[in-house]
């Protein structure tokens, strides 16, 4: 498999409104390669989803290097797309679904449209009429997952894509993404903190405690060292 992306050395602080500085990432390496799942997992405040926003060129780390396909990443790209946890944050409020869905399909000129991609996730197609507070909030992971694949992209950022999902809508994603990176040569990046959701999709598990990759390796690897 071919490495799409890679990020290394992450470094990343926050400094608070009274001015204390806490640093998330220290150090963080990430390898994806083309047609890999790898699972970020990690407790609450780990820096889980700053390295993903991180690598989706939503923010600059203060130091270290993204790459995608071998060129420096500093910005968001097309074939770079992030699924938010609070995915209705994500959509403009004023504009349908549906639209929001195709803006950026046709933007770029994929050739997919907003009816084809929900389909595709098990979006119901009336919803694609509605603003996104007509949605739940597991209509509206799926829809930001529309949103993404309609960019065709080579890269799938997702931030606890399934929690919160009951289980039969959770099944299905799940299965999606394996589909995806397996026919579609898809490179997938997972925060989740549910160790079954990583037992049946991760290629490879990285692990971030204290701002730093505690451990990595294949699901057996971790199961076999008691980390997973």
């Amino acid at each position: 498999m071919s490495e799409l992306l890679l990020a290394t050395d992450i470094v990343k602080t926050y400094t608070s409104a009274c001015g204390m500085e806490h640093t998330v990432l220290k150090g963080v390496d990430l390898l994806v390669r083309e047609g890999e799942i790898v699972a970020v997992m990690g407790e609450s405040g780990s820096g889980k989803s700053t390295l993903l926003r991180i690598v989706a060129g939503l923010m600059p780390p203060d130091s270290g290097t993204v790459r995608y396909d071998g060129v420096k990443h500093t910005a968001p790209h097309p074939a770079v797309q992030m699924v938010f946890q609070d995915a209705g944050l994500s959509f403009n409020r004023y504009m349908t679904i549906g639209d929001s869905i195709a803006e950026g399909a046709d933007h770029h000129k994929t050739g997919r449209t907003a009816e084809g991609m929900a389909q595709l996730v098990g979006l119901e197609g009336d919803l694609l009429e509605r603003t996104p507070n007509k949605l739940s909030g597991g209509q509206l992971r799926r829809a930001a997952l529309a949103r993404a694949l309609a960019m065709a992209p080579r890269v799938l950022l997702a931030d606890e894509l399934t929690s919160g999902l009951d289980l039969t809508v959770q099944a299905g994603l799940l299965n999606l993404l394996l589909r995806l990176a397996k026919e579609e040569r898809l490179a997938i990046v997972l925060v989740s903190h549910d160790e079954n959701v990583v037992r049946h999709l991760a290629d490879r598990v990285i692990v971030i405690e204290g701002g730093k990759v505690a451990a990595q390796g294949t699901v057996e690897d971790l199961e076999a060292k008691g980390l997973l």
